[in-house]
């Protein structure tokens, strides 16, 4: 298994969800001082942009490893959540919301849809063959 891309494309992954977390935080922010209501519709819009850049990380994870695919992007995906348990406990959110069934469903829904992506498109395109090796 190759540790240093799993780690990488973990962190990828960690570090889209917090910028998109944090433009999210700064747009209810800015709504909620200007007397604003926040539709559901701008919440599943961030969640659907997560959604996005998670599964485009898991496919380019699977793509690399075409032996052990779906062991590396099981293996990100473990690390992924540990990482956001973290930092939700470290941030202080309460600890019967850092397990959530349904986050935990949508993390492992962008996963298996990477690993998708990668099985039917590797970024394994045939080699050219060089001009007068044909014969």
């Amino acid at each position: 298994m190759k540790w240093k891309r799993v780690i990488f494309w973990s962190l990828a992954i960690v570090a889209s969800g917090a910028c998109i977390g944090g433009v999210a935080g700064i747009f209810f922010w800015h709504s909620e001082s200007s007397g604003r209501t926040v539709d559901l519709f701008t919440i599943d819009l961030f969640k659907v942009a997560f959604a996005i850049t998670a599964t485009a990380c898991y496919w380019r994870l699977g793509a690399g490893a075409a032996m052990h695919r779906g062991a590396h992007i099981v293996a990100a995906l473990l690390l992924v959540e540990t990482c956001f348990t973290v930092l939700g406990f470290l941030a202080g959110q309460p600890v019967e919301t850092l397990f959530d069934p349904t986050e935990l469903r949508y993390s492992v829904a962008c996963a298996f849809a990477g690993y998708v992506l990668a099985h039917l498109m590797p970024n394994a395109a045939p080699r050219a063959t060089p001009v007068g090796d044909d014969i």
